[in-house]
């Protein structure tokens, strides 16, 4: 691996609560190869904080406001990626577009496209050279959407971890995950 001062993890609530247990183990070792680990949790309930290694630093993620999400509402609305998903649903999913995929799609863009900013927003505030950090995604979703509209951008080095739920489209209604080709 390349030698990377920085990792950008994210998540759903770690290092909150109970979730992401393997995360405790995963971190003492990505301690050990990184000088400095930015945690960004999408907890709401932030009471209970597991210990974490201490070059950690939990970075809270802003909520989006209304005319934040109008603007990105816009900007989805006009852009390629949302309409080549779109209409790809058929050929790939075998079954027709709704309604509610369209739902989906926009409400993952908006927090993808919002969340891609506040990371944006945040290493720039810090000073920290985009390209050189790693960023990994715990979950292949919304979080894992973000780095790719931030691999747009920037020539980020980017992982995401997939899960059943994140990965297997059955086990959803309707059977449907978006964005995962791009």
């Amino acid at each position: 691996m390349e030698n990377r001062q920085v990792l950008f993890l994210l998540t759903d609530s770690y290092p909150y609560g109970s979730g992401e247990l393997f995360l405790d183990t995963e971190m003492e070792v990505l301690s050990r190869s990184f000088k400095t680990i930015y945690v960004c949790s999408a907890a709401k309930e932030r009471q209970v904080r597991r210990p974490t290694p201490l070059n950690v630093v939990i970075v809270e993620h802003s909520s989006i406001t209304l005319s934040g999400k109008m603007s990105y509402l816009l900007k989805a609305l006009i852009s390629p990626i949302l309409w080549r998903e779109f209409f790809s649903i058929k050929s790939r999913f075998h079954q027709w577009p709704s309604w509610t995929h369209f739902k989906i799609l926009l409400a993952d863009f908006i927090q993808a496209s919002h969340l891609a900013f506040s990371l944006e927003e945040f290493c720039t505030n810090k000073s920290l050279d985009i390209p050189s950090i790693l960023f990994y995604s715990y979950w292949h979703d919304v979080k894992a959407l973000s780095l790719c509209f931030l691999k747009l951008k920037f020539p980020i080095k980017a992982i995401a971890r997939g899960h059943g739920w994140d990965i297997d489209f059955k086990r959803h209604k309707p059977s449907y995950l978006p964005f995962k080709n791009f």
